[in-house]
Formats: structure tokens, C-alpha cells, sequence
């Protein structure tokens, strides 16, 4: 588990370097944001400074105390900006539920959950009706290799099957593109 973090941390410092490609993330999912957004697995905040910019109100979570002391230490000073956590693995957090977010945005992290069928169920538990979920996730099951493995995904995704969970925990799919 400590290499499978350091890999991962050396990971997302390195992308925390490519702020325009981080930017261009932000700019492929920015139509489906709301105001009262869920960030699912913010690591170090790459693209939650991009969601919080034009003030909406955002929930920045991790389940690895050191991104969420570096989340806090980025954006403690925000009153936009909450730093929370929320494992994929357990229940939504209560708070979650009774306060439902318009949005919520899971970036590169569905592959790190074992049971990805109940991590979708319980984003889908935290939206209000009508809200909406960016997702990215890596494609092409055949691709799956050794750098999946040295950060710890479970597996890649095909649009049918990814198509089917996000269906089965009741979401519908209004775009699913690859980039």
C-alpha cells in the first residue's frame, strides 16, 4: 500500500505541474457544473482550484489525510471551500445525503474502487434529483497494464459496460465521449 502511494502521489505532482492540461479538463466537464458541487477523490486539488474560481460552492474530498491537509492548506481561506472526506467503500456521509449536491465530478478514481457499483450508488445517494455527474475514468480494458496496477486500479473501462453500471445505479447517460 506505501508504494501503491508514493506512485500515486508522484503522479498527481507531476499533473499538479501541467496546469494547462488541468485547465483543459476542467473546460471538458465545465457545462455540467452546478452550484453546489461534490468533488469525489480531489487529491491535491488540480482541478478543484478550477471549480471553486467562479464562486460556486464546492466540497473538496479525499480519503488520504495528507491531500486533505494539503486541500485545506490551498483553500482553508475560501468560504466557497469545504475539505471533507467520503470513501467510496462506505456509506455516503449523512451530511451528504441531507444536504444533496447538484453536481458531482469523480476524476480518475471509479478504477481505485474494488465494488465500483456501490461507489456509483452512493454519488448517485448525494444528488439531488435532476443533478449531474462528471465522471472520467481509463478506457480500453486491453490497455491495462502495469502503470494500472502501480496505482491501483482495479480495472479500465468499455463505453458498454461503464454505460450499464451508470444505468444500474440510475443514472442516465447524456454524453460519454473519449478523450
Amino acid at each position: 500500500m506505501a508504494q501503491e502511494s508514493l506512485a500515486l502521489t508522484a503522479t498527481l505532482n507531476q499533473l499538479a505541474e501541467l496546469d494547462r492540461y488541468n485547465h483543459w479538463i476542467y473546460e471538458q466537464i465545465a457545462v455540467a457544473m452546478g452550484h453546489r458541487v461534490l468533488e469525489v477523490g480531489s487529491g491535491t486539488g488540480n482541478i478543484t482550484q478550477f471549480l471553486c474560481a467562479d464562486g460556486r460552492e464546492v466540497v473538496a474530498t479525499d480519503v488520504v489525510p495528507s491531500y486533505r491537509n494539503e486541500l485545506q492548506r490551498q483553500f482553508g481561506d475560501r468560504t466557497n471551500v469545504q475539505v471533507s472526506q467520503f470513501d467510496l467503500d462506505a456509506k455516503a456521509p449523512a451530511e451528504f445525503l441531507a444536504k444533496p449536491f447538484d453536481t458531482v465530478v469523480c476524476l480518475n478514481v471509479l478504477e481505485h474502487i474494488e465494488d465500483d457499483l456501490f461507489a456509483l450508488q452512493q454519488m448517485r445517494d448525494v444528488l439531488e434529483p435532476g443533478g449531474k455527474m462528471a465522471l472520467l475514468v481509463p478506457a480500453h480494458r486491453f490497455l491495462y497494464g502495469e502503470f494500472d496496477r502501480a496505482v491501483g486500479h482495479f480495472r479500465r473501462y468499455e463505453k458498454r459496460e461503464l454505460t450499464d453500471k451508470l444505468k444500474q445505479t440510475g443514472f442516465v447517460v447524456r454524453e460519454m465521449k473519449f478523450f
